[in-house]
């Protein structure tokens, strides 16, 4: 009986401790030292961002388009796709933003002209 009980001791005093992995010295719950953490429920085809909820799970996300941005729309970020939109401009500004034109100074503007 007092074996079953040192044992029940001794397991709990284990537990809660923190755990290192390649430390010898863990400073958090789990602490790994160098290297990668890989989690295999989240593998497959691309980069994602790893997350956290308000509980502590850990989640991924991922854009479904190249071009997509992180937005946050006031509770979680989700993946969003990037604005786009065409700039409007006047002298001495001329272009509009694109890759076919540019926006540039035109020729002779002075410092402090814009």
């Amino acid at each position: 009986m007092t074996r079953a009980l040192l044992s029940i001791g001794l397991a709990s005093v284990v537990w809660a401790q923190n755990f290192g992995i390649g430390t010898p010295t863990p400073t958090e719950r789990l602490d790994v030292e160098g290297g990668r953490l890989r989690v295999r429920a989240y593998s497959g085809a691309g980069i994602r961002v790893a997350t956290v909820d308000p509980n502590g799970v850990f989640g991924v996300i991922a854009g479904s388009a190249a071009g997509d941005i992180l937005q946050w729309n006031g509770t979680d970020w989700v993946a969003a796709p990037a604005p786009s939109a065409t700039a409007q401009t006047q002298a001495p500004l001329q272009g509009n933003g694109t890759a076919g034109s540019p926006i540039t100074f035109q020729n002779g503007t002075a410092a402090g002209q814009v």
